[in-house]
């Protein structure tokens, strides 16, 4: 039943949130929160520049601000500005208030025909709908771990079910549909919408007549087929969209998503600048075209510069992918071989003249592959492979073809599928000599089995040659444990300790065992102090260290061992060095963690 994907947490897979927190966006200014009205009061405050009042209010204290709010009308619009600036829906009774509060307000000033009167909707950049397990199972009565309704019979359960969810969708869900437009809320600019349930024809018809310029789709589902349909007088309007994250998948087998994605990519098409799309269809393929006679032809996208296409997507021809994959491109990450519809395109594609960064997705690619995207696109400064790919397809093919033709390259990512990783690669890799970042990998790629065995005196021995590094990354490395008898991939895994390494009165055995690693990890940063200038960060480790010109200045930065090691892996690697998506994406993106490239 569709109810029980809000009163259960929803899992992310391998979705790393480490390091990941949001943050809020500034408060609008007084004139647009104030509705583009004057400041009623005369006190001598609001006659200094909004920009200074902007910048005074960041610096009140949080807990200052209610008592602001009770100054005046003028200090109330003003207070609420930073307030109510980013608000979740988490299905607490504080967020049903303030969704009444908006109605109420939305209901008001249409009664008095007035529409440019302060409101609290006014001061709302970002909505999160992301509803709380703990809020829903005791609003709703429904907590079906419980022993009292798991003794209940199997009729009573089902019907308490069906109440619930009927009372969470008409009663919650209808009325944030209901407030998600430009009366309530004319500044809103991004709907970050977390919930994994169906959502209506209606609600599209009317988050596409919204302020919204950044909007996130997260595992939402569907239960027909349909295009958005903008009333006869909007039919000509253009959604001013700028970031699109979208993943939406069918209720049912038979019922495609490609009718409403495609419409979505029609109707913003003039002004969207980053897209990610990904799939999760449970029941079968629902390929995206833009093929229809009805729509016309497909749309242009003159302004997207970052795309992002998951391996779960399917296109029945190369409409889309046609009009997506432009010259004007900066950043592409792809799954090129998830289907023959891909595999064609980008052989056949060349070169995109603006494309700076590219993420190939692929993984487990022939060893004969012809890297044709790849060699017309010498000119990109960025590339990651994240997933594991034969030996002899990176050494021979990839790093030759690299070291020959990408003079330009500052950023590499590049994991083998083998247990380790050859001189002769690490040599090509050191004739890359415009590197200033770099990541390697090697091995299992996922869940506690690390069997690399990193071996860093071969590490230094080639890769001090990179005169430019500045940061350098190894992930799901493994040292041999001084429990002689453990196997190297359990060196995470049991913290068994020799008698000698054992402290007087020590009574925990993980925390010996982390200093016991994180010295060794230093020991081997200052044995590459002299090589070269660089951040060093082993990430499957547990230590972070830099490396200065006094190595003794080194600072560190020990993880807890209860988090899953992969986790400091796609912090610092992914998202810190190889894309730094963040300087490009606007401010209000940081909740969408832009800058990580894959989410």
């Amino acid at each position: 039943m569709e109810i029980l994907n809000v009163l259960m947490p929803m899992f992310s897979g391998d979705k790393d949130e480490f390091g990941k927190e949001h943050v809020p966006p500034l408060p609008l200014s007084f004139d647009r929160v104030n509705a583009g009205q004057p400041p009623r009061s005369n006190a001598a405050l609001f006659t200094l520049p909004y920009e200074i009042l902007g910048r005074i209010l960041v610096h009140i204290s949080s807990e200052s601000l209610p008592a602001l709010a009770l100054v005046n009308h003028d200090c109330l619009q003003w207070a609420r500005s930073r307030q109510f600036c980013s608000i979740q829906l988490n299905y607490s009774y504080a967020s049903s208030n303030l969704l009444n509060k908006l109605l109420i307000e939305a209901k008001q000033r249409l009664d008095a025909g007035d529409m440019n009167s302060p409101s609290l909707g006014h001061c709302i950049r970002r909505i999160t709908v992301a509803t709380s397990p703990s809020w829903a199972c005791h609003r709703l009565g429904v907590d079906f771990m419980s022993e009292e309704f798991r003794n209940l019979p199997e009729d009573k359960q089902r019907e308490r079910m069906v109440d619930a969810s009927k009372v969470f969708l008409v009663g919650y869900i209808s009325v944030i549909q209901i407030v998600l437009n430009i009366i309530t809320m004319p500044h809103l600019e991004l709907l970050d919408w977390e919930d994994k349930i169906s959502l209506p024809h209606s609600f599209f018809n009317y988050v596409a007549m919204s302020s919204i310029k950044h909007l996130k789709l997260y595992r939402v589902k569907v239960k027909e087929e349909f295009f958005i349909e903008l009333p006869e007088a909007c039919k000509d309007q253009q959604w001013p969209l700028q970031t699109l994250h979208i993943e939406i998948s069918p209720t049912a087998e038979k019922i495609s998503t490609s009718p409403l994605s495609t419409s979505i990519l029609r109707l913003c098409a003039p002004t969207l600048r980053d897209l990610n799309m990904e799939y999760m269809n449970l029941y079968g393929e629902a390929p995206l075209t833009f093929v229809d006679q009805k729509s016309g032809p497909a749309p242009r996208f003159p302004s997207l510069r970052n795309l992002t296409v998951g391996g779960g997507i399917l296109f029945e021809d190369a409409s889309v992918l046609d009009a997506l994959v432009q010259d004007n491109l900066r950043t592409l990450d792809v799954e090129t071989e998830s289907n023959c519809v891909t595999k064609v395109f980008f052989r056949q594609r060349g070169r995109i003249p603006a494309l700076e960064t590219f993420v190939w997705e692929s993984s487990h690619l022939p060893a004969d592959h012809a890297l044709d995207f790849l060699r017309a696109n010498a000119q990109i400064t960025k590339l990651a492979l994240p997933h594991a790919n034969p030996s002899m397809l990176l050494e021979v093919g990839l790093l030759a073809l690299l070291s020959k033709s990408f003079s330009n390259l500052t950023s590499l990512s590049l994991v083998w599928e083998s247990t380790s990783i050859s001189e002769l690669s690490l040599e090509t890799v050191a004739s890359l000599r415009t590197l200033e970042q770099l990541h390697l990998s090697s091995g299992n790629q996922h869940g506690w089995r690390h069997d690399w065995l990193i071996d860093h005196q071969v590490m230094r021995k080639h890769l001090s040659k990179l005169c430019l590094l500045k940061k350098l990354a190894f992930s799901r490395d493994t040292y041999m444990s001084r429990s002689w008898w453990l196997p190297v991939h359990q060196y995470y895994v049991d913290h068994t300790l020799l008698v000698e390494d054992m402290p007087e009165n020590a009574d925990d055995n993980d925390k010996v065992w982390e200093q016991i690693h994180s010295e060794r990890i230093q020991e081997a940063v200052r044995r590459s102090h002299g090589q070269c200038e660089m951040a060093v960060f082993w990430a499957d480790s547990h230590a972070c260290c830099w490396v200065s010109k006094d190595w003794r200045k080194i600072s560190r930065t020990i993880v807890s061992g209860t988090r899953q090691l992969l986790d400091i892996t796609e912090n610092y690697v992914w998202r810190e060095y190889f894309m730094s998506f963040n300087e490009t994406l606007p401010e209000l993106m940081v909740s969408f963690h832009a800058a990580d490239y894959r989410h």
